[in-house]
């Protein structure tokens, strides 16, 4: 980072993001505790026992979906249980869980950065959860590829441009734009940010 980008001062937040972030927090915290966790763990124990005093509990349903994979919250007894429950499920609530599966179990089916978004979510990975370190690297790696895809479109309208003009050194202008697209090649790839996580097999 330059000095320039140190010294600019860092945007302000509006009232109404503020306030967004703040009900992430409390609602990552709401489900993070003990408490819930324990809610839901009786809902499902209720669920498989004793069918004639269970209720339906949306919240329940939603708090299972959402940590089904992460092991700290959902052990493995009350996961085979989660699974028997959400089978009985709707068929396109059924239909998204497999889909869901299919991701965790397998990482490099999350070939597009909204399938990477859907596995973390999947994974019970808030981005709250992402250091201040991880989330600068995420957002300068984006920020150079944005660049070299505008070099490249500027670079390809040069040359249709000089095309249109009829020059005479178009073997001069093919070499060059080979050796740019051999350089972009090897940088457009953007690194992910690793971040280790437990998956059930």
């Amino acid at each position: 980072m330059s000095d320039t980008e140190a010294a600019r001062p860092a945007k302000r937040k509006t009232s109404a993001q503020i306030k967004r972030a703040n009900r992430e927090k409390l609602r990552i915290l709401r489900e993070g505790a003990i408490e819930t966790q324990q809610h839901a763990h009786q809902y499902l124990t209720t669920w498989s026992t004793d069918r004639a005093n269970w209720k339906f509990n949306k919240a329940r349903q939603l708090w299972i979906i959402r940590h089904l994979y992460v092991d700290a919250q959902v052990p493995s007894p009350v996961f085979d249980t989660a699974v028997q429950y959400l089978a009985e499920s709707s068929d396109t609530l059924r239909q998204c869980l497999l889909e869901d599966a299919r991701l965790v179990a397998n990482p490099a089916a999350a070939t597009t950065e909204e399938l990477q978004a859907k596995r973390t979510r999947v994974l019970g990975l808030m981005p709250s959860h992402v250091t201040k370190g991880e989330a600068r690297a995420i957002k300068l790696k984006k920020k150079k590829l944005k660049q070299q895809q505008q070099q490249q479109q500027q670079q390809s309208q040069a040359a249709d441009a000089n095309q249109s003009e009829g020059g005479s050194g178009g073997e001069k202008k093919e070499k060059k734009q080979d050796d740019s697209a051999e350089q972009n090649d090897d940088s457009a790839e953007p690194e992910v940010a690793e971040v280790a996580v437990s998956t059930r097999e």
